[in-house]
């Protein structure tokens, strides 16, 4: 079974990646967690691991925790996809984005306090996820709100104690996290506790690997003019061409979220429509395991005065990124301009993964998606 360093070096030798050594500190970090979670099954016969479990014989068998943070791009989650991949026949390391990550935890909260159970409901989840898992892989890690800081306080913890490995990806070192937040304060405790009981491992090698891709796709037109208009509108309906299309809505627990123009797999729908209205990441989620292709239209340059608009924005673009979406757009200026307001390193991810999401690498990934 090969561990992630082998597999690093396994696609170094074919040519599929660039050697990078603020990687390899990453990459170190996690062979240490992947030789504390496989070493144990090595001294035990075939015979005693097949009558106890693999899960069950590594409970208990807790490895360090590890954050990797650094700027976009710079292949944290390749480190970390690395890892997932080296264990993934083990059967006990679970991924999850954040954004996904936090909406499950807020809405298993609320059903376990309207079900009315006694005692702490954060006790109640780290017992479940340390029944699913060993480890535990939070992808884009950020504290946006207070009330998302201080379940993470507690939940980190009571996942400590129940003997989990923690990994995570994030582009803020923990000491940035939430740094100009409400109450920030209150969070500073759960910093010194990231800082105790995780590796902290800054990943920031001079690439932006997300900008070396070759052969860009026509999915984004730019400016918002007659010209933009006609060859954006031929380009969805071009994939639509087999399904009847029309209005739609998506369904979001209890409410809709409706379209202009919905064919099968593909959506159209302008900017305003989306990130003008006071809509949040479940339904950025729902959006995009529904489509295989989002047709955003009328994009503007995002000031500050749409900061809400941009931050919705941001949320939209991570959800059809981690969803492999294709993302056909129209906007008044080329992507890498969108961004009109005051430096913002979240941003920074979003403009990043923009300029990924038309390289021609993951359009056809997402055609792939699309025809599956």
């Amino acid at each position: 079974m090969a561990g992630p360093l082998e597999l690093y070096e396994a696609k170094l030798r074919a040519g599929h990646i660039q050697d990078d050594q603020a990687q390899r500190r990453g990459l170190a970090a996690l062979e240490e967690v992947y030789q504390r979670l496989t070493r144990p099954a090595q001294r035990q016969s075939r015979w005693q691991w097949w009558a106890l479990g693999w899960r069950d014989w590594h409970r208990g068998a807790a490895a360090p925790s590890v954050y990797l943070h650094g700027p976009v791009g710079r292949g944290k989650s390749l480190v970390m996809d690395l890892f997932v991949e080296a264990t993934q026949a083990f059967d006990v390391v679970e991924r999850v984005h954040f954004h996904a990550f936090m909406l499950t935890i807020h809405q298993r909260i609320h059903a376990l306090q309207r079900a009315g159970q006694r005692g702490d409901p954060i006790a109640t989840l780290a017992k479940e996820m340390a029944a699913r898992a060993r480890v535990l892989c939070f992808d884009e890690f950020v504290v946006n709100n207070i009330a998302d800081a201080m379940i993470l306080g507690r939940l980190f913890e009571a996942l400590w104690q129940e003997g989990l490995t923690l990994i995570t990806t994030s582009n803020f070192a923990p000491q940035a996290l939430y740094q100009d937040g409400l109450h920030r304060s209150r969070f500073e405790p759960f910093i010194a506790r990231i800082e105790a009981q995780m590796q902290v491992i800054e990943v920031a090698g001079p690439r932006d690997y997300r900008l070396l891709h070759d052969g860009l796709s026509c999915v984004y037109f730019t400016p918002l003019d007659t010209a933009s208009r006609v060859a954006f509108e031929d380009a969805y309906k071009r994939l639509a061409v087999d399904y009847k299309g029309g209005p739609a809505s998506v369904s979001v627990g209890s409410r809709q979220v409706p379209l202009p123009y919905v064919a099968g797999p593909i959506a159209m729908s302008p900017f305003e429509n989306l990130c003008a209205r006071p809509l949040g990441a479940a339904d950025y989620l729902a959006l995009a395991e529904r489509f295989a292709v989002l047709a955003l239209d009328k994009v503007p340059i995002l000031t500050q005065e749409l900061r809400n608009e941009a931050s919705r924005f941001k949320v939209l673009i991570d959800a059809l990124y981690e969803a492999g979406t294709l993302l056909i757009l129209r906007s008044a200026v080329d992507v890498a301009a969108l961004h009109a307001g005051p430096a913002n390193t979240e941003f920074s991810r979003t403009l990043s993964r923009l300029q990924e999401m038309r390289t021609k690498a993951y359009v056809d990934r997402a055609l792939a998606r699309l025809k599956a």
